[in-house]
């Protein structure tokens, strides 16, 4: 795939005009290729790099681009007991945390982005700013549950993250991830979003078998 063309169709379709310098820091080649393991049939692209805070601050401009409430919110909702501790890494604006607070015992949050962890701040979340590997060290096994909602698929190296947000977890506790449906029944030969600076990776459900087992963790649903 083109980098050419996913910028183009990231203009066409998003109503974003990424500056060059953007462009550059994001295309680490003319094109970049989808592939398939052998093994556990993740399919991810190469090369391909993490989208830059610039990248994310053009689509942020994008009307279209942000959902303050996505369907996993709710599904993950109902089954936290009121009990429990829960932490949201890439929280963004706080909007699971805001829905979640009045029903559980804590709802903090993990953003990357200053600016907008500033904003959550300011609508009196507990949200703190930084990555997961400084994060997980001072808060091990504190929390009940933690969410990764749709971050994975943003991630050139997954793993370490993954085996952060785990430490983070008291015994028993349960990590919630959502991706986006690789095998989903709409979807377009070439979704700009689902390319690399944005998705560097597509999974299905196998792939998330391998990863519980590669995290010691058991697959519950």
């Amino acid at each position: 795939m083109p980098y050419a063309l996913i910028w183009k169709r990231l203009s066409e379709e998003w109503q974003v005009t990424p500056p060059e310098n953007v462009i550059e820091q994001n295309s680490p080649s003319a094109e970049t290729t989808l592939f398939d393991c052998t093994g556990c049939g993740l399919r991810f692209f190469h090369p391909a790099r993490s989208g830059t805070a610039g990248f994310y601050s053009l689509l942020a401009n994008s009307p279209r681009y942000y959902n303050s409430w996505k369907w996993e919110f709710g599904w993950v909702g109902d089954r936290l007991p009121a009990t429990a501790a829960v932490l949201d890494v890439g929280c963004g604006r706080g909007d699971f945390l805001a829905a979640l607070l009045p029903k559980v015992r804590r709802a903090a949050g993990l953003e990357l982005d200053e600016r907008t962890a500033d904003g959550a701040r300011d609508r009196g979340l507990e949200v703190e700013s930084g990555k997961l590997e400084s994060y997980a060290p001072a808060h091990a096994r504190e929390f009940d549950a933690v969410c990764l909602f749709h971050v994975v698929e943003h991630l050139a190296d997954f793993r370490p993250d993954l085996r952060h947000a785990v430490a983070c977890l008291r015994p028993g506790g349960s990590l919630y991830l959502s991706v986006p449906n690789r095998e989903r029944f709409l979807k377009e030969p070439l979704e700009s979003l689902d390319c690399p600076p944005h998705h560097l990776s597509r999974w299905g459900p196998r792939q998330m078998e391998r990863l519980a087992g590669e995290l010691g963790l058991g697959l519950v649903r």
